[in-house]
């Protein structure tokens, strides 16, 4: 496994792991207690053969040593060879040494033998099954809490990394989502997290029982092999078996390869579905169906060949792992015939091979798992690990009221940091309960203002005090609490009107909520529905007309009763009937607020306290619409152009 994916692995488990190290060192024990149940299991099949060794194989008489005389009605055995002696001489073998640790452990559980091969036999196969059923029994039970325990917490970390790449992704500033496109960080959010859920959830109980199942038969193997006299065949195997991991490392590295390719493919789909739904208007205005399906076919069809080639490699491992197993066991017998080692000696040594193959052939899946989830994991936290968020004050200034008066103190302001300028200078000062409007061309800054008023940046030079206090010193929870907004494209949940109504004041009742819709003139509009307030409003408000939609938006600004009132051409988009309505509840809400107005229809401004002409940036002209239309400049130009056509409205 390359080092990166473990390193990468490991950081996810460091990370959101750590609260649930009691369910994984449960697993973990269970994982031990699977291996050690693995080698009582080994060391009982031993005494589950002794009593047939004696029947087939030369040595009779080591079996049948201490019994009593054989009935007379039993037959007399053939002609035994010579017991096997060990290589000291006169020692006994290994073989007669087990069974005399046998012979003690059956004597200490009150299993004496009694006259007779029959008994002896009986009884060994009655305490080695016994025996046997115990450490299966012991495994089952291990390999249940391991898996359970270790899925748990894989599952629940999952749940964690996504509640947490959302905190992230909440964290970062406004100019993050301007760089960013919002299809790829769903993708990062749900199928990466999907990806890492299906490999970790199962992976995790893998890898903490497989290792002590494997060290279990070698340990085995090992003790085996000395009582045996098999450690140079042990030893030899035990070279040769670890480097068949190879080639299942090397094909690893290349899953991670194209695991990633894919998920990078998968994003861009999730991107271009995220964005053919939420322009399909245009899409069938210009009848650019086929256009765009084409693309995502293109799209889809590079996807499906990354996953293909990582499906094949992926599966390349097993038959790979069930071949070099294979031929591992077929050298291991041809070893043991050469040498002349009987059954009895090769059974529980095949029986400790097999145990051993299980978990090599699940380092395979694992080392495949891990190398998938690499990719996913190393995406999702590119995510985390972004903090593009505004600085936040050491200890900052609670303000719960705004009493006196907002100053922009000669603010500049770019969006990045080698890039053009977009405001310049901006000098203001704006008394509690005024009406501030801004108006200009396209770009000139409008709606960059009031964004560094609502903080959603900060300036590059200057400060915008509010009471006295710089914005970065003020509590941002605090200072959004104070200001409430309206747009001009009106964004609504996929809930209820009731829903959207309340949304950011979850402590308003139902009398609230329709008091609210009253003042904004959608209370009529709203119950004329069967539904009422709980009709759903469709995504983003698509059931609703462009009025309504704007309605809703005044009677949650209005329900939230925000001392600071941002407008950002509310009205621009209405026909005259809808913005006669609208305006109306506009006004409702501007009462006794300091209100920051952006419009293009300067007929809605007229009665501000002070109109803010901008261009590029710059404050170019202030003052009130009198003063301003007679002083014969920009805004006079504006005004005229858009007066022209309308007969009847007073231009001075």
């Amino acid at each position: 496994m390359a080092k990166s994916s473990i390193t990468s692995l490991w950081r996810l488990f460091r990370t959101f792991g750590r609260p649930y190290w009691g369910r994984m060192l449960v697993g973990v024990l269970s994982g031990l207690l699977v291996g050690g149940s693995v080698f009582g299991i080994l060391r009982s099949s031993i005494t589950l053969f002794l009593p047939f060794d004696g029947l087939q194989f030369p040595g009779l008489e080591r079996v049948t040593r201490n019994r009593g005389p054989e009935p007379e009605t039993r037959p007399p055995p053939a002609a035994p060879a010579p017991a096997a002696a060990s290589r000291d001489g006169d020692q006994p073998d290994a073989g007669s040494r087990r069974l005399d640790k046998i012979l003690d452990w059956a004597r200490r559980l009150g299993l004496e033998p009694g006259d007779g091969a029959t008994a002896i036999d009986l009884r060994f196969m009655l305490l080695a099954v016994a025996g046997l059923l115990g450490f299966v029994l012991l495994r089952s039970f291990g390999a249940f809490l391991n898996n359970y325990c270790l899925r748990w917490v894989g599952a629940r970390m999952v749940v964690d990394l996504r509640n947490a790449l959302l905190e992230a992704l909440h964290r970062q500033s406004l100019s993050y989502f301007g760089r960013k496109h919002i299809g790829q960080l769903i993708s990062r959010c749900t199928y990466d997290t999907a990806r890492i859920e299906g490999a970790v959830a199962s992976t995790i109980a893998d890898l903490t029982e497989a290792p002590f199942v494997l060290l279990g038969a070698i340990l085995f193997a090992v003790d085996y092999a000395k009582d045996s006299e098999l450690g140079t065949t042990v030893l030899l195997f035990g070279v040769v078996v670890p480097l068949t991991m190879g080639p299942v490392i090397v094909l690893g590295r290349w899953v991670k390869q194209y695991s990633r390719r894919a998920l990078r493919r998968v994003s861009v789909l999730v991107a271009h579905f995220e964005e053919n739904l939420s322009c399909i208007r245009i899409v069938k205005a210009f009848n650019t169906e086929a256009y765009e399906q084409g693309r995502f076919r293109d799209d889809s069809e590079t996807y499906f060949h990354n996953v293909v080639r990582a499906i094949a490699v992926e599966v390349l491992m097993g038959p790979l792992m069930e071949f070099t197993a294979a031929l591992t066991l077929c050298l291991f017998f041809l070893a043991c015939y050469l040498r002349g080692i009987p059954m009895s000696q090769i059974f529980p040594m095949a029986l400790a091979g097999y145990f051993t193959y299980k978990p090599l052939k699940q380092f395979a899946k694992i080392n495949a798992a891990i190398q998938r989830t690499a990719a996913a994991i190393e995406r999702v936290q590119d995510v985390l690990h972004t903090d593009t968020s505004l600085p936040l004050a050491a200890h900052p200034i609670h303000l719960h009221a705004f009493r006196e008066r907002i100053v922009f103190d000669h603010v500049d302001f770019r969006y990045d940091a080698g890039g053009n300028p977009v405001l310049h200078d901006i000098c203001l000062d704006v008394s509690k309960g005024s009406v501030v409007a801004f108006v200009g061309e396209t770009g000139s800054g409008k709606t960059t203002i009031v964004n560094l008023l609502a903080r959603f940046y900060d300036p590059t030079a200057g400060k915008i005090l509010v009471d006295g206090h710089d914005l970065r010193d003020l509590d941002v929870t605090d200072l959004r609490r104070l200001i409430g907004v309206v747009t001009q494209e009106t964004i609504l949940f996929n809930d209820t009107v009731a829903h959207n109504i309340a949304y950011g004041s979850p402590e308003a009742t139902a009398a609230d909520i329709e008091a609210a819709a009253r003042k904004a003139n959608a209370h009529d509009f709203i119950v004329a529905e069967p539904q009422g307030y709980e009709r759903m409003v469709g995504d983003k408000g698509m059931l609703l007309s462009g009025g309504q939609r704007q309605r809703i938006a005044i009677a949650r600004a209005i329900l939230k009763n925000p001392p600071i009132l941002i407008l950002d051409e509310a009205t621009s988009a209405l026909d005259t009937a809808t913005e006669l309505l609208v305006q109306e509840a506009i006004n409702r809400v501007m009462a006794d607020r300091t209100v920051f107005a952006i419009a293009h229809r300067l007929s809605t401004i007229r009665h501000a306290d002070m109109i803010c002409v901008l261009e590029a940036g710059r404050i170019a002209e202030r003052g009130t619409h009198a003063a301003l239309y007679k002083a014969n400049g920009h805004y006079r130009r504006l005004c005229d152009l858009q007066f022209a056509d309308a007969p009847g409205v007073r231009k001075g």
